[in-house]
């Protein structure tokens, strides 16, 4: 009896019907559907189609359902990116949306500025950007970068 399981993500590739036959009957254990991509619609019909796969092939096949935390983006910034760098200000407007810099950046979700504190850790670029929470003074959160690096705008 072997103790590693197998898992594997669900996307375009291996949603076919048949593909998924294949990949339970070689030994597929958990479908993985990735919630940071895709509609629920599809997702729902990726659930229904591993079902079916596990029910032709005659083995249970366990779905994991990979759930992101809150990705907030941006806004856009001149030039598409803007260099960080450690000890630099940088202050975060919420609420707005305008063409940003690498000392001032907007984010368009108001409810950013309330639940941020001061000595929070704020990350940029999914995590290669840390920066530090110094003051929260009404929309606008006011930052110092501890680890700098490139950020790209959204649509960047």
């Amino acid at each position: 009896m072997r103790s590693t399981k197998i898992v594997a993500t669900i996307g375009p590739a291996s949603r076919d019907p048949e593909v998924l036959v294949r990949m339970v009957a070689a030994g597929l254990d958990v479908a993985r559907l990735n919630f940071s991509h895709g509609s629920l619609d599809e997702h729902a019909e990726n659930l229904a189609r591993v079902h079916e796969a596990a029910e032709r092939v005659g083995r249970p096949v366990a779905v994991l359902q990979d759930l992101p935390g809150p990705k907030l983006r941006i806004g856009p910034l001149a030039g598409a990116r803007a260099e960080l760098f450690a000890g630099e200000k940088l202050d975060i407007i919420c609420g707005e949306e305008f063409e940003g810099d690498s000392k001032r950046m907007s984010m368009i979700w108001p409810g950013l500025a309330d639940a941020l504190a001061p000595g929070e850790t704020v990350y940029l670029a999914d995590g290669l950007v840390r920066l530090v929470v110094n003051a929260v003074d009404g929309q606008v959160v006011k930052l110092t970068v501890e680890a700098g690096g490139p950020v790209g705008g959204r649509g960047a």
